[in-house]
């Protein structure tokens, strides 16, 4: 990522988010956490700025309003799916523990997911294998639980001084965080 980039990001994050609440602990649901992982801000960032971030990876137009774009890391252990809107701006984004090749690719096609850019040691990303506890310790219980199966989706809303309506959530398997996105509602 280029340093501008780094430059504008960190500036739209500070100017939406400020400092001091970024990790206030409550039990609504509601946190001052910027959807923002991975080098990516949902509801800002573009298409054109994932390619350059993660390289061309793997579009398919059956999943966001106008796409996806699907990536890996060379280990397989990290898996990526960013969603687009209709303006091609980054409407959700996903990390995911594990190798999870789009069903539509044969195994040859596999090499082209990969990238050399992930980073998953920030803020958020930093709990993707965490134990759940963990999460709740740090901003508190979720706004909305979902059950399904083995499977528990915990959903805060993002909401700071920003008019972006934006969310994030955590995927749960056996206390284990299996996946963790950043989504913006468009409207």
């Amino acid at each position: 990522m280029s340093n501008q980039i780094k430059i504008a990001v960190t500036l739209i994050i500070l100017n939406c988010f400020p400092i001091q609440s970024l990790f206030s602990q409550n039990d609504s649901g509601v946190v001052c956490i910027p959807p923002y992982m991975g080098g990516v801000l949902a509801g800002m960032s573009t298409e054109r700025e994932i390619v350059k971030l993660f390289g061309n990876g793997v579009y398919l137009d059956t999943l966001g309003d106008t796409g996806s774009r699907f990536y890996s890391n060379r280990d397989r252990t990290i898996s990526i799916i960013v969603q687009f809107s209709t303006d091609r701006r980054v409407s959700n984004f996903t990390m995911l523990l594990g190798f999870y090749p789009p069903h539509q690719l044969s195994p040859k096609e596999y090499p082209s997911l990969i990238t050399d850019f992930i980073d998953y040691h920030g803020l958020l990303e930093n709990y993707l294998g965490d134990d759940s506890h963990e999460v709740i310790n740090w901003i508190g219980k979720p706004q909305k639980e979902t059950v399904d199966g083995l499977t528990i989706i915990w959903l805060y809303e993002s909401k700071c001084h920003c008019e972006l309506r934006s969310w994030i959530q955590f995927k749960i398997i056996k206390n284990k965080i299996v996946a963790i996105s950043v989504s913006h509602d468009f409207g």
